[in-house]
């Protein structure tokens, strides 16, 4: 190589160096964004599954009422009563599934637009900071 060669290849060192810190800090907005968005979808969708398990505990509510009806007219036994309590017992706890991560996508919503602190302090308070 040339010396000259080598003059005009830093100028082509530093366009490229200069390039890579532009792409470095253009790359946290899209990663922030990416964050955002996936956490609006998880909360979107976790809204839906707690919509479905209320649904599907009101269902098998009617079904234990129903259970319990068809008994005490003589017409079932003591066993379908027992499996719908149990079918009442699960969507209770899919209930609490779906809350809890109704729950988490809204906090990793908060997380990812950076008002974890703010809502922080909104559920438990400012303290007794002075």
């Amino acid at each position: 190589m040339q010396p000259h060669d080598q003059l005009q290849a830093i100028p082509n060192q530093r366009d490229i160096i200069g390039g890579e810190s532009r792409v470095d800090v253009q790359v946290p907005d899209g990663r922030i964004e990416l964050e955002v968005r996936g956490a609006l979808l998880e909360l979107q969708s976790t809204q839906q599954q707690y919509k479905v398990a209320q649904s599907a505990r009101d269902l098998v509510r009617q079904q234990l009422d129903q259970a319990q009806d068809r008994f005490a007219a003589g017409v079932a036994n003591n066993l379908e009563v027992v499996q719908a309590q149990e079918a009442v017992a699960l969507a209770d706890e899919n209930i609490i599934r779906s809350l809890y991560g109704l729950n988490a996508a809204r906090a990793a919503l908060a997380h990812a637009t950076g008002v974890t602190e703010k809502s922080v302090e909104e559920v438990f308070g400012r303290g007794n900071r002075q």
